[in-house]
């Protein structure tokens, strides 16, 4: 049996100082457990990602939070998003 896909993912470039300061940014506002996937590699993830990275994802729902954001900006959509809304 395979392990559950995590709810969220935080897509992420090579060598990439932004994506390094957003993981760092979801440590400080203690977003639940996230897996970073990067994009490289993959063409449909390069097409639809590739100026937009960091992008935190929500898997269950398809909501996106796109850099740059800050701590109240990460907690305001992981509360909005375990609201159901999607303002």
């Amino acid at each position: 049996m395979s392990a559950p896909l995590p709810r969220w993912i935080l897509r992420v470039g090579e060598e990439c100082e932004l994506c390094d300061r957003a993981v760092e940014v979801l440590a400080e506002a203690r977003a639940p457990y996230f897996e970073c996937v990067g994009i490289e590699g993959n063409e449909e993830l390069m097409r639809r990602y590739g100026e937009r990275v960091p992008v935190l994802c929500d898997a269950r729902n398809g909501r996106e939070l796109d850099w740059p954001f800050d701590v109240a900006r990460v907690r305001a959509f992981l509360e909005q998003t375990r609201l159901g809304r999607a303002d």
